[in-house]
């Protein structure tokens, strides 16, 4: 199956879709708002994980390990080896 460009896919939904000309012009300025900003937060991004320090990001990392929940729709497969390498971050 051949994989449709995402613009492609765009202009195929508001051709065959049931929005009214209001609903089309929201659509176009929403996604022209996100065309400016996405970059910007892309930067803004890239710019707090590079002011990262190593604890910093250790610490993000633990506090992130408390939303795993294994179990859910996987068989925890690797889930010690991500434990055993954030706490020897943790032990620094």
């Amino acid at each position: 199956m051949t994989e449709i460009p995402r613009t492609a896919r765009y202009n195929l939904f508001m051709a065959s879709s049931n929005l009214t000309d209001q609903e089309r012009e929201q659509m176009r300025q929403w996604l022209a708002t996100w065309q400016r900003a996405g970059p910007l937060l892309d930067q803004e991004r890239a710019q707090r994980v590079r002011a990262l320090t190593d604890t910093d990001a250790a610490r993000m990392a633990l506090d992130l390990w408390g939303f795993a929940q294994p179990g859910r729709g996987d068989d925890g497969e690797g889930i010690l080896p991500m434990a055993r390498a954030l706490q020897k971050l943790g032990d620094r």
